[in-house]
């Protein structure tokens, strides 16, 4: 399952190579990876978990907050835009961030505390925070992102802003207690009628069958464990280096072919290697 195509599509669709089908959120990361040549991209679009996210909706309990953010929201370079566009909203208003302080249920708790809960997309791409803040039972602001459109109904679920605008749709909804409990209440029908992971499950053993009777393409075996070894190196630099230094394996029975063979076959798991680094997809190595 692949997502944050807006910020690491290379090293993603390296990974891609290492699977027979890939999963993604939204349409749009399916076009992106379709054109670097991924072969097989099926959609399956975030949800939230109802044990973990549902709150009921109650008018006269007491709301805690008047706004709120919950995520990454500062510590990284990604994160600039994020953070500046936070600090402008608590300067007019009174803005709670919980920053990766809350997971499951207590983010639920968070959200069902504030009148509006905030978001933001790093890339404009729509995130969990849609669905999970949403099941929480709280009127939900975010940016206008793609996909959006056909993940909710944006006229009767949410409220969106563009650019600088933000101000004035936190004034209406502040305004408006009846339009924060109407968005609240049909978004989280809409979600828990479409976007739970029970859904998500029915989707994605449909998925599993069809490609399952297709059938799948081999693959260069000397790709693919480049193609972990680049991956490695991406997440975790360290493994990656510990990847590289170990020896290659020879099948059995062409061990007493001495270090001839072994060197070649080192050289050609380094050439992989050197040729998967300078590029931006595998797949047009399927047919070698």
């Amino acid at each position: 399952y692949i997502y944050d195509t807006h910020l690491h599509l290379d090293e993603l669709c390296t990974a891609s190579y290492l699977f027979d089908l890939v999963f993604c959120p939204s349409e749009a990361d399916r076009q992106r990876l379709l054109a670097r040549g991924v072969p097989r991209v099926e959609v399956l679009e975030f949800a939230a978990d109802p044990d973990m996210y549902f709150r009921p909706i109650e008018e006269t309990r007491p709301k805690k907050l008047c706004l709120g953010f919950a995520g990454s929201a500062r510590g990284h370079a990604q994160l600039k835009g994020r953070e500046e566009f936070l600090r402008r909203v608590a300067e007019r208003y009174p803005l709670h961030i919980e920053h990766r302080t809350l997971q499951g249920g207590p983010v639920a708790d968070f959200y069902r505390d504030c009148d509006i809960v905030l978001n933001h997309a790093i890339g404009g791409e729509l995130n969990m925070r849609v669905p999970e803040a949403l099941m929480s039972g709280s009127a939900l602001l975010t940016p206008e992102v793609e996909g959006l459109t056909d993940f909710i109904d944006t006229q009767r679920s949410l409220a969106i802003f563009n650019g600088d605008n933000v101000f004035e749709k936190i004034e209406t909804l502040l305004a408006r207690p009846d339009l924060r409990l109407e968005l609240a209440r049909h978004g989280q029908q809409e979600v828990l009628a479409k976007h739970t992971y029970a859904h998500r499950a029915q989707k994605l053993v449909a998925c599993l069958e069809e490609h399952r009777r297709q059938g799948f393409p081999s693959k260069n075996p000397w790709l693919l464990e480049a193609a972990q070894l680049r991956y490695t190196m991406f997440r975790h630099p360290g493994s990656g280096v510990e990847m590289l230094s170990r020896p290659v394996l020879l099948p059995p029975g062409l061990a007493g072919r001495g270090l001839g063979l072994f060197t070649r076959l080192w050289a050609k798991k380094l050439r992989a290697l050197a040729k998967l680094m300078g590029k931006k997809s595998l797949f047009e190595d399927l047919a070698e």
